[in-house]
């Protein structure tokens, strides 16, 4: 196997019968290529949906386009993991895109097979783009399996829409290289505004990721097998502080605990008072859930050392035991 088995989107392009009719952009990042197609589809008004918990640069993208965010609540008894049933509500004939981002940053939440084809369906029907940002989608822990909205490109050319980065599965974030797959009228509007910001990305980076798609999955898998046990021992260590509630993630390498029993003590009023509190007290960087939609949360990101992670988990529980 290759590390061109692991994209899901690259290996369906790869044999979709309408492979001619869609096109790829590379961007520097896939965050440039999400900030293009807002801008391309996205009008003075324009409503997009977007499910929370959700990554915090896509409200601001769309309201510098002119849109309005409009948010749909995740289930957190569902592990946040978005359904269908849960995004309608907020659709509305204002709706123009939705964004759909799984494995999610930050809950880690995976949507299931036919949750995803519902919500393709559903956006196909009503002609909403459906934006899939599928960046963390080799980082998966158990049973879970991630599902690429590329399925349906064939059938839905004119409302699916891919974007990817080479970031996180290949650990090149500074090499700033991501793409998008599209219709080709879209991929055209999003080159001709990147045109005119960044143009292409660095050659360098190009060749870089064709030999990590093409090359072995040696690094990556190692990699993954350091997040399954960091990922096993902070859930663990963290329900055994009291106070504070964590669902095993789907995947990433973040989880999402809840710390609302903190709230009204010790002045700490909302998950950034007790970010504050944490950086005070014990030294250790948490991002307030409030930053992704949801202030009974934080985010924690075990993408370090087991020494750092165990360091880091023993002063939270200090901190939190003199409250």
């Amino acid at each position: 196997m290759t590390n061109r088995d692991l994209s899901s989107a690259v290996a369906l392009i790869e044999v979709l019968p309408v492979r001619r009719a869609l096109k790829v952009i590379a961007g520097t990042g896939g965050k440039q290529e999400l900030f293009n197609f807002i801008l391309s589809l996205v009008s003075e008004g324009d409503e997009v949906v977007i499910p929370s918990p959700y990554w915090v640069s896509f409200p601001d993208q769309v309201l510098f386009a002119g849109g309005v965010p409009v948010f749909a609540p995740l289930d957190p008894a569902n592990n946040f993991r978005a359904r269908l049933r849960d995004i309608q509500p907020h659709v509305t004939p204002a709706t123009r895109v939705m964004i759909l981002n799984s494995p999610s940053n930050p809950t880690g939440a995976v949507i299931r097979e036919r949750d995803l084809e519902e919500i393709v369906r559903f956006c196909a029907d009503r002609e909403i783009v459906l934006i899939y940002d599928e960046t963390y989608e080799f980082f998966l822990y158990g049973d879970n399996r991630h599902y690429s909205a590329a399925k349906w490109l064939g059938e839905f050319p004119e409302t699916v829409v891919i974007v990817n980065s080479m970031s996180k599965t290949w650990a090149m974030t500074g090499w700033r290289l991501g793409y998008g797959i599209a219709h080709p009228d879209l991929i055209s509007a999003a080159a001709k505004i990147q045109s005119h910001s960044t143009s292409n990305p660095s050659s360098i980076a190009q060749y870089a990721a064709i030999e990590a798609l093409e090359g072995s999955d040696e690094e990556v898998r190692k990699m993954l097998e350091a997040y399954v046990e960091r990922r096993a021992w902070l859930i663990d260590a963290l329900a055994k502080i009291d106070g504070i509630s964590c669902l095993p993630p789907d995947g990433p390498f973040y989880v999402f605990p809840s710390v609302r029993s903190f709230y009204g003590r010790a002045g700490i009023t909302d998950s950034a008072s007790f970010a504050t509190f944490l950086l005070d007290k014990a030294r250790v960087a948490v991002v307030p859930g409030s930053a992704f939609g949801s202030d009974d949360h934080v985010r924690i990101s075990y993408a370090t050392s087991m020494e750092r992670i165990r360091e880091g988990i023993s002063r939270i529980a200090t901190a939190v035991a003199s409250i």
